[in-house]
């Protein structure tokens, strides 16, 4: 464990300083001075009702990943410049055919606290294929975008954290957030920025699942597996690229990206999210740019 620890220092040094530790916890934050990542900043209030709609500034990470001006998939702000999403949103798309609007709240309207970035680079992770099939499973559905000017941080735009480290994380609660549809057979996205609450799965058990209803594609370890042997909730269409989110004390941190799935919220079939722990060298590398 000391060991680890040291490597983890001396990696994050020779990475200019790029990255930042909390001592009471295993996050990982970007860059060392949003040292705040993944704060909340506006309390809850006394309007929000029970259920699914969270409020105005809950998760001012969250993006909504907008292609020709429509919402197209979700994403979250990792760094001034930098956004993280699913890579099969971008996928032999054109950068300049994206922008990110952030601080968004409703999205059939622009609110007066977001704001529009335009989208100067579209990185894929070399081992995504472009396709998820029996074989290959849902591989390195991974990619950053890069805004052409800097992300304006506020109370409504804020980093989310990253983790440092493989966790498996089953057992444990972790929220996904998009504007996604709230089941399958609905025809429209959400207005109202949703969230919902999942149960990590133990990967084997999932696989489990997954055969049990004729499903065979591998669920690696590259994977998150997040819903309930029952259904009832689950990402569904439209959130796609958007983050599954993991709280430790009061900081919260990007897990999984929202990937694939059967359907939405079916028995035996919880959705299926690129685990970002996988892939936290490769984010480090381009987040270094200048």
């Amino acid at each position: 464990m000391c060991l680890k620890f040291i490597f983890i220092l001396i990696f994050y040094y020779y990475c200019s300083s790029i990255w930042f530790n909390r001592d009471s916890c295993c996050v990982y934050g970007i860059p060392r001075k949003n040292a705040g990542c993944g704060k909340q900043h506006i309390p809850r209030n006394s309007r929000v009702v029970a259920g699914n709609d969270t409020f105005d500034g809950e998760f001012p990470w969250t993006v909504s990943v907008r292609r020709n001006g429509e919402h197209f998939c979700g994403g979250v702000i990792i760094a001034k410049r930098w956004i993280l999403t699913a890579a099969h949103c971008v996928y032999n798309k054109s950068p300049a055919s994206f922008m990110a609007r952030i601080g968004e709240f409703h999205l059939n309207r622009q609110d007066h606290n977001s704001r529009d970035y335009a989208i100067e680079k579209i990185v894929i992770h070399n081992d995504y294929a472009g396709i998820v099939d029996s074989e290959t499973g849902s591989k390195a559905d991974i990619a950053l975008l890069r805004t052409r000017q800097e992300i304006r941080f506020s109370e409504y735009a804020w980093p989310v954290c990253v983790p440092s480290s493989e966790i498996s994380y089953a057992g444990q609660e972790a929220i996904v957030v998009g504007w996604g549809k709230r089941s399958e057979k609905s025809e429209a996205y959400s207005d109202i920025l949703q969230k919902a609450k999942l149960s990590v799965v133990d990967n084997k058990k999932c696989q489990s699942w997954y055969r049990s209803s004729g499903y065979l594609f591998p669920i690696h370890d590259h994977l998150i597996c997040a819903g309930y042997q029952k259904g009832g909730r689950d990402a569904c269409h439209g959130d796609s690229g958007g983050p599954l989110l993991y709280k430790l004390a009061d900081h919260w941190a990007v897990i999984g990206v929202v990937s694939t799935g059967v359907g939405c919220a079916r028995p035996l079939l919880p959705g299926l999210y690129s685990r970002v722990s996988s892939y936290v060298d490769w984010i480090g590398r381009y987040l270094a740019e200048r």
